[in-house]
């Protein structure tokens, strides 16, 4: 590290952060990353329903701040963590990338488990039965590009979207 380019107190602090991390087992690490990979997964989710740009930020910072405030860890928001930590003398390299590759399995299967959860959920046969809802599939190209994409608009359905 660099001599002086943070405050001594700055430096404790963060090697406290840094120690709390690396006490952790890798059993508590994964549990912990499944859960902030459904945090975010469902950050990812919620910020394409939002039609305005405060609301979108909005919910990002409400659940970014989430994994913090319950001890979760991400592979990439907990990466200055461990960085700092092997900077400091607190971890070895090769305790980082442990922990990088535990919290990337964790957050993988946390958001995997969140979609596939959500997306079962939304059988739509089951759940609209009276809808034709192929024509309400996104394309690839709306799903990555589009905005408002997707969304019947109006209290009635339109005629030509009603089942046949």
């Amino acid at each position: 590290a660099m001599p002086g380019a943070m405050p001594g107190d700055a430096v404790e602090a963060g090697i406290t952060i840094s120690e709390h991390v690396f006490e952790a087992s890798a059993g508590e690490i994964f549990i912990r990353a499944i859960l902030a990979g459904g945090v975010v997964a469902s950050m990812v989710w919620m910020v394409h329903a939002v039609r305005d740009s405060a609301g979108r930020v909005l919910i990002i910072y409400l659940l970014a701040a989430v994994m913090p405030l319950a001890d979760m860890y991400h592979c990439v928001t907990s990466l200055v963590e461990v960085v700092f930590g092997v900077v400091e003398g607190v971890a070895t390299v090769g305790q980082a990338i442990g922990f990088f590759l535990t919290t990337t399995a964790g957050n993988i299967i946390g958001g995997l488990v969140l979609v596939a959860t959500i997306n079962y959920g939304q059988t739509r046969d089951r759940r609209v039965p009276d809808l034709d809802c192929d024509e309400l599939e996104l394309g690839w190209r709306e799903f990555f590009l589009g905005y408002h994409t997707g969304r019947v608009s109006g209290d009635a359905v339109a005629p030509e979207l009603q089942r046949r």
